[in-house]
């Protein structure tokens, strides 16, 4: 069984998805499968992110650097997208940026995790999957589908749930948030129409698989609610 889920940067989905997984054991434990990690791992694979001092490069053009994380987006001469971390230390922080590149780069990386995750499923089709992930990616040219349709048509998810609050309390929960990067919604009305589109891209996603498509609020202080509403949704699949 693979169940897709989503919600936006601040909703908690993390916390919500540890608390689902620790609630199945043996036979009906799911492994967990994270779109972003596995892009940050195929990235730096395909030497998209590197580490070292992008000067190093001869020519090539700075599109956007953040000294105090240590990152910088560079094109080279022959029109590579690169994300370059200053040093070791500052390499977790280019998983933030990797919604910065342009969209060949990143539907290369998409392609790449769609297949992985699908050759894995395909192996133990007997298995239960959770994937992790975000439905419309903010990009600098827009909202991108988080999924592709080759991984729908190779996997064909029984469920979707989209994990929601409200815009506001996301948006407070965000500017807490000390360790990631998350200033691409610049007010509550942006993060609000983050929300919309997830779920437009989620219904596209459902309608497409004939799958059902599930909807769980996260409240403030109220996680436990939450982990609990998934868990039974997924127990009844």
């Amino acid at each position: 069984m693979v169940a897709v889920i989503f919600g936006v940067q601040g909703v908690g989905k993390s916390s919500i998805v540890n608390g689902v997984m620790a609630n199945f054991s043996g036979e009906d434990s799911f492994k967990l499968l994270q779109w972003g990690s596995r892009m940050f791992e195929i990235a730096f694979q395909k030497n998209i992110i590197r580490v070292g001092d992008y000067k190093t490069l001869g020519n090539f053009q700075v599109q956007y650097e953040d000294l105090t994380r240590g990152v910088a987006i560079v094109v080279t001469e022959q029109g590579e997208n690169l994300i370059y971390a200053r040093d070791e230390a500052s390499s977790k922080n280019a998983k933030d940026e990797i919604r910065h590149l342009d969209l060949k780069t990143q539907k290369i990386l998409q392609t790449e995790v769609s297949n992985s995750f699908a050759n894995e499923i395909l192996a133990n089709p007997n298995g239960h999957y959770l994937v992790e992930t975000h439905a419309a990616l903010k990009t600098l040219q827009g909202y991108l589908p988080g999924l592709t349709i080759d991984f729908m048509q190779k996997v064909d998810p029984e469920v979707y749930i989209i994990i929601e609050a409200n815009a506001d309390e996301i948006f407070a929960r965000r500017l807490n948030d000390k360790e990631r990067k998350r200033d691409h919604d610049k007010t509550i009305k942006d993060v609000q129409v983050n929300l919309d589109t997830t779920r437009y891209f989620t219904s596209s996603f459902a309608a497409y698989s004939h799958s059902t498509l599930c909807i769980v609020e996260n409240k403030d202080k109220l996680v436990g609610d939450a982990i609990e509403e998934i868990t039974r949704i997924l127990k009844f699949i």
